[in-house]
């Protein structure tokens, strides 16, 4: 092996692993919950502004990992079929397809992924700076990407892309549904969250209580029977 080839392989290398890194930067981006984040900075974590900053510009973070993974991973590949060839003349580009493949399934895309979505306010965390200027030095590509995209799909197919109030409400509903901790009392908290959706759908007459069932006080009774009666009653508000 000669030392242009031996220099090949150690790039070759630094290409999967940048490629990784890449992939799960975007998976870590997209399954990052801002609400966790947005607490994260409140609480003084500065690499957290940077997230927020990345999430708030998503399809151009997006635009720019894909380009760069892009690269990158085609990049590889000629310099891993370069390697193979001056090893193996033509059988070496067979070679190099089937290793690359694998090694960029399982090390570029598989495992950064997987890690990702498994920790992804840990991994956002410690890519968001690199990420952000990186994006910033991409930023003429990307607009010109963005600009060819937004050609394609035109504005009035925007609409559809839009989240309405009714699928918000179905995601929040969801994620509620979901919500369980150790604690004795989520059940009660999940109804509690629950009830807050249903607000615009109650009427006042499903939840008032008549005036004949309300517990009251005359007010022109003696001082020491009100007290006697707000003493016997199980209110801590009498009217």
């Amino acid at each position: 092996m000669t030392f242009l080839n031996l220099l090949l392989l150690i790039v070759i290398i630094l290409l999967i692993l940048i490629s990784g890194f890449l992939s799960g930067s975007e998976t870590a981006i997209t399954a990052i919950s801002k609400a966790r984040i947005i607490s994260k900075i409140k609480k003084g974590n500065q690499k957290a502004k940077y997230v927020k900053m990345i999430i708030d510009d998503k399809d151009s973070i997006i635009s720019s990992l894909l380009l760069s993974n892009n690269l990158v991973n085609i990049l590889a590949s000629s310099l891993a079929t370069a390697f193979f060839y001056d090893l193996f003349g033509l059988t070496g580009i067979f070679y190099a397809t089937l290793l690359m493949t694998f090694l960029l399934v399982i090390f570029a895309e598989v495992l950064p992924k997987t890690y990702s979505i498994n920790k992804p306010t840990r991994t956002a965390l410690i890519i968001a700076p690199i990420i952000y200027y990186l994006n910033k030095m991409l930023l003429p590509f990307v607009f010109f990407i963005n600009k060819t995209v937004n050609i394609i799909i035109r504005k009035k197919d925007q609409k559809d892309l839009t989240i309405s109030d009714e699928q918000s409400e179905e995601e929040l509903q969801g994620v509620i549904d979901l919500y369980k901790t150790s604690n004795p009392d989520s059940e009660h908290e999940k109804e509690m969250l629950q009830s807050i959706l249903k607000l615009n759908d109650t009427i006042v007459e499903e939840v008032f209580t008549h005036r004949k069932n309300i517990y009251s006080i005359d007010i022109n009774l003696d001082l020491d029977e009100i007290i006697k009666k707000i003493n016997l009653s199980k209110f801590t508000r009498i009217p």
